[in-house]
């Protein structure tokens, strides 16, 4: 861990502690709403999160999931009860040690979905149908309804049927709208960003892949297109001048 200095440069920080397993992704949120930000560690078997002691000092947070969890890759936080506190998603892409994917099956394990009740994390049914190969999963408010929606971002995709998904959070529970919103066909998709590409004041999707990437432009809440691959992708229609 790196403290930065304020002008670009940084000085070594204090160690989260010791990790056993290979880790492979992190991510940082204020679960417990002190005004620090805590840190999440995934891994080979390992779901970890550090609780910030104040900027000097970490300590270990219990969660809800297995010790042989599997291939922990991403996680996504946001208050999707509405409790006022942040709930979080954990990707998992396999069981342990599997490296084959032929063995496609194997590899897909349940994710964990881990409701924050005050600053104490209990584990919550995973939707019907979503176990899948993640490598990326956000939160946004995709259909624009005032509560956080989630992309899951599958590996493999579509070629073993476990294409890219998007769970609408439809109050009490959640929607795999994905086929609806023009995404779900996506083949071995890697990572998404959702930003507004070509400047229309909507959100478009754009994907790293293994082969090609992907750009989608935003037609309204939870919808796009395809765009053509190359340059051209997501370019606005241009506008005819006054009187044309």
């Amino acid at each position: 861990m790196f403290l930065g200095r304020g002008d670009g440069t940084f000085d070594e920080g204090p160690s989260p502690g010791r990790v056993e397993d290979v880790t492979l992704a992190a991510s940082t949120a204020d679960y417990d709403g002190d005004g620090h930000l805590d840190l999440l560690l995934l891994g080979q078997n390992l779901v970890r999160l550090l609780h910030n002691d104040g900027g000097r000092a970490f300590s270990d947070v219990s969660l809800p999931v297995a010790a042989d969890v599997g291939v922990a890759t991403t996680s996504a936080w946001a208050d999707w009860d509405g409790d006022g506190d942040l709930d979080l998603f954990v990707g998992i892409y396999s069981h342990d040690g599997l490296e084959e994917p032929t063995e496609i099956e194997a590899f897909v394990r349940p994710n964990a979905w881990l409701r924050n009740d005050g600053g104490d994390f209990a584990a919550v049914p995973a939707p019907d149908g979503s176990e899948g190969a993640p490598l990326h999963a956000l939160f946004r408010d995709f259909d624009v309804d005032a509560d956080p929606d989630l992309l899951q971002v599958n590996d493999f995709g579509v070629e073993v049927g476990y294409g890219t998904m998007l769970w609408t959070n439809v109050g009490d529970g959640w929607r795999n709208d994905a086929e609806a919103a023009g995404i779900a066909a996506l083949e071995f998709p890697m990572g998404a960003l959702y930003a507004d590409l070509d400047g229309d004041g909507r959100e478009d999707l754009w994907f790293s892949n293994l082969g090609p990437t992907r750009a989608f432009q935003a037609v309204g809440p939870s919808r796009w297109v395809g765009r053509p691959r190359g340059p051209t992708a997501c370019r606005p229609t241009p506008t005819p001048p006054a009187g044309a």
